[in-house]
């Protein structure tokens, strides 16, 4: 199947709601669940503007560029980068050092197998949001449930090999799914003890993100591993993100969710959104108005996850 971001008119076979016409996936494929999706744009690492509005408040092309050296941070302009450093350094040089570990544990030639795992996990980065929350059944739970404090997504994948084996893939298609399902502390401690130290800042973000609209904080923890499966050679990584109370109540468009997200992986579909197209809003920031609240961006940042 061609990939190709389709706009989602009513003749599809998955119609979305005229209030989802923001909403595009690459690939005929549903979406998990009938509320607006968690999404995130772009953002400069340093003044946390967001990619799409770069050109309303910055004057800019609307371009963010990569930190050469990782590939992971994202700025609008040297500034920002120079500025930022500080908080970018400590992941920068893990990510170069896990590369470097995972090619020397393996003894094959995977030049980028961390970053490979980094750019899998943005890639599908919105569908894995969606499908934890459908997985999570919040809207059966009432109102400040601990589901989402008890039980976490936990992704288990298997890199596809060395780079001449891998002949140009993506990074989208450079990994096996072993497993994908709910795990509790006991299940994956390795997880909940890392996500520990963490979660209370990732809460206090939640709560300028999402104002009065916050709800809880999904987790979702993944392991790849590398080379042979007898060797061990893994590396893992953990993503915390907000869910607000209108997604809370969701009603799933499916009782498998992880066979859908399956289904967008072996399609490798992306979900777009263009929060330009909404109508009322046209021009107008999607954040919420707290990436343009100096004090807020403030909180934000010392709010270390």
């Amino acid at each position: 199947m061609t990939e190709s971001a389709s706009c989602l008119l009513p003749h599809r076979r998955h119609a979305r709601p005229p209030a989802m016409a923001h909403v595009r996936v690459s690939h005929d494929l549903p979406l998990f669940h009938d509320r607006d999706p968690i999404h995130t744009h772009a953002m400069c690492g340093g003044c946390l503007t967001f990619q799409r509005d770069l050109a309303i408040h910055k004057g800019s092309a609307g371009k963010l560029f990569k930190c050469k050296a990782c590939s992971t941070a994202l700025y609008c302009s040297k500034k920002c980068q120079v500025d930022a450093w500080p908080q970018h350094k400590a992941d920068c040089k893990n990510v170069q050092r896990q590369n470097a570990d995972i090619k020397k544990r393996c003894g094959i030639d995977i030049e980028t197998g961390y970053l490979d795992l980094m750019q899998w996990i943005e890639y599908y980065e919105a569908p894995l949001k969606n499908a934890l929350v459908v997985a999570l059944g919040l809207r059966e739970q009432p109102a400040a449930s601990s589901k989402e404090r008890e039980l976490m997504l936990d992704v288990r994948l298997h890199h596809k090999g060395t780079a001449a084996n891998l002949g140009g893939l993506p990074a989208k298609h450079r990994f096996e799914i072993i497993s994908i399902g709910l795990a509790n502390h006991r299940e994956a401690p390795e997880f909940f003890l890392g996500s520990y130290l963490g979660y209370e800042a990732a809460r206090e973000r939640g709560k300028i993100e999402q104002g009065r609209q916050f709800y809880g904080i999904g987790r979702m923890g993944f392991t790849a591993h590398y080379g042979d499966l007898s060797l061990g050679v893994t590396a893992s990584y953990i993503k915390m993100f907000a869910i607000d109370k209108d997604t809370a109540r969701a009603k799933p468009t499916t009782d498998q969710w992880w066979t859908l997200f399956r289904q967008y992986v072996e399609a490798g579909a992306k979900m777009r959104f263009c929060c330009g197209r909404v109508p009322g809003v046209e021009g107008v920031c999607c954040c919420g108005g707290w990436t343009h609240d100096e004090e807020k961006k403030k909180a934000f940042k010392a709010a270390v996850i």
